[in-house]
């Protein structure tokens, strides 16, 4: 996993570039199975605010950066697919009803 290093901080860049609080992003990247395939897991972090931002309209934001990070591990040298996730706090189920 040494050569994601370099993508690990590509997508660490890009994100702390659009959002408000770019000192509360993290990235953690794993690999793990799922299906019986070997993927790469790349997790996102950002504060509560900043969720909108980093995931983009549709998800298109989140869908550029996941492809930039896809590109850069590949050229890396890296063969595992790659999933990449935004995380975002939860919202309580109740969040829109007043009680």
């Amino acid at each position: 996993m040494d050569e994601l290093h370099n993508v690990k901080e590509l997508i660490l860049a890009m994100v702390k570039a659009i959002v408000s609080n770019p000192d509360e992003v993290e990235i953690h990247v794993e690999d793990r199975t799922e299906g019986g395939n070997e993927i790469t897991q790349i997790n996102v972090k950002v504060a509560k605010p900043d969720i909108r931002i980093a995931i983009g309209k549709g998800g298109n934001t989140a869908e550029a950066v996941r492809t930039i990070a896809w590109l850069a591990a590949t050229n890396a040298g890296h063969d595992k697919p790659i999933s990449f996730r935004i995380d975002a706090p939860r919202i309580p189920s109740n969040h829109f009803y007043n009680k």
